[in-house]
């Protein structure tokens, strides 16, 4: 699995937990969806921006290089 793919599986599921959570705390007020709306968008951003993929070994370059 790529490093990206799994940026987006966690990203995928954790909206998915979000909206199920939401679903069953039946939400009424509109401050209680604000509040689940960055619950649900502040972690996967902080994913996206932070969560890098390791830098390459040497073993991989010399891989790529024989390639």
């Amino acid at each position: 699995m790529q490093f990206r793919d799994k940026k987006l599986a966690f990203t995928a599921v954790w909206t998915v937990l979000v909206i199920l959570a939401a679903m069953f705390a039946n939400l009424k007020s509109t401050s209680s969806w604000a509040v689940l709306a960055l619950i649900a968008a502040i972690p996967p951003t902080v994913l996206w921006i932070f969560w890098n993929a390791p830098a390459q070994s040497m073993s991989e370059s010399i891989q790529r290089a024989k390639d």
